[in-house]
């Protein structure tokens, strides 16, 4: 009798657990704003034992231009951007790249169209910003090719250019936001605890599952994810051949026929996971957040780390 209990005790709580959820949405007013102070920490190691480190902080100031029944209109600019020391070697410049963007888009607005949710529809000034990080991926490959040998990277200045303009298409920037691990992943969705969904990041399958936290607070409520690389032989094929051809195209053929033999050896591998806690506001807003995310290629590891946290806001 006291198994049965035992067992009925803990399928009740199973289920309460699996029956928490929360609508993410936004409930914002016209001239909100609040500014983020951001980190962001990596840690990379290569095959042969070699360690780097990279520390950036930052100032990202969000606020809402136009508030109305059918969304909002909401401004993002970063204000402040420290990439620290910099590190001029060849892997370093080459691994620094995201942060090297940071940097050159200080002072930059982004503005976001959004549902009444807060979920992002589109990008208003996309042309005017497309024109910008344009010239942006010229300054910036110039930095970088620049400050190395060509003959020590192991792609085209040109190649890459070619890649990178292939990204900024609204819809590749909009994915890009929308999965920074920010708030924006998440408004409009109604999230219960074991839920899960499959996600593409950077051209990658992720399989997520989401956890809402017992709300001990009216003040705020957390929601955390964990997502993983959920990828077959077939899908890792696909995304490394795509890729060669598009920043080492003179390599691709003799990738095209040697790729089942390397991801049969297990030389040629993907493997990652992201863990995600987010805390909100009962009026929408993004308290605070943390991402991690690990990863595994080709013997490479790396683990990067971001924070955001309200630094200045209108309503205190």
């Amino acid at each position: 009798m006291k198994k049965i209990y035992a067992l009925t005790a803990l399928m009740m709580t199973s289920l309460c657990i699996m029956g928490q959820s929360m609508k993410v949405q936004a409930n914002f007013a016209k001239g909100e704003y609040a500014i983020y102070e951001s980190t962001s920490k990596a840690q990379m190691a290569s095959p042969q034992g070699e360690e780097e480190a990279m520390n950036a902080t930052g100032e990202i100031k969000y606020e809402v231009t136009e508030a109305n029944k059918d969304g909002y209109t909401i401004a993002i600019t970063t204000q402040k951007w420290d990439n620290g020391e910099e590190d001029t070697s060849d892997a370093g410049l080459l691994n620094n790249f995201s942060n090297l963007f940071e940097e050159f888009v200080v002072g930059q607005t982004t503005i976001l169209s959004t549902n009444k949710d807060g979920k992002v529809l589109g990008i208003k000034n996309y042309e005017e910003m497309k024109k910008y990080l344009e010239t942006l991926t010229d300054s910036v490959l110039d930095k970088i090719f620049g400050a190395a040998e060509a003959s020590s990277l192991p792609l085209k200045k040109e190649n890459f250019k070619d890649m990178m303009m292939d990204q900024l298409t609204e819809e590749n920037i909009l994915q890009s936001v929308l999965h920074s691990s920010n708030q924006f992943s998440l408004y409009g969705k109604t999230i219960a605890t074991g839920v899960t969904e499959d996600e593409m990041m950077n051209g990658m399958k992720m399989k997520t599952t989401y956890f809402v936290m017992p709300q001990k607070s009216a003040d705020h409520y957390t929601i955390k994810s964990s997502s993983v690389i959920n990828m077959e032989k077939e899908d890792i094929k696909k995304l490394v051949i795509d890729n060669v051809k598009k920043i080492m195209p003179e390599q691709a053929d003799m990738v095209v026929q040697n790729i089942d033999m390397l991801l049969d050896s297990g030389m040629l591998k993907f493997e990652g996971s992201r863990t995600c806690t987010y805390t909100f506001l009962p009026n929408g807003w993004l308290q605070e957040a943390e991402m991690t995310q690990k990863t595994n290629s080709m013997g490479s590891e790396s683990t990067v780390t971001n924070t955001w946290k309200i630094k200045e806001c209108s309503w205190k």
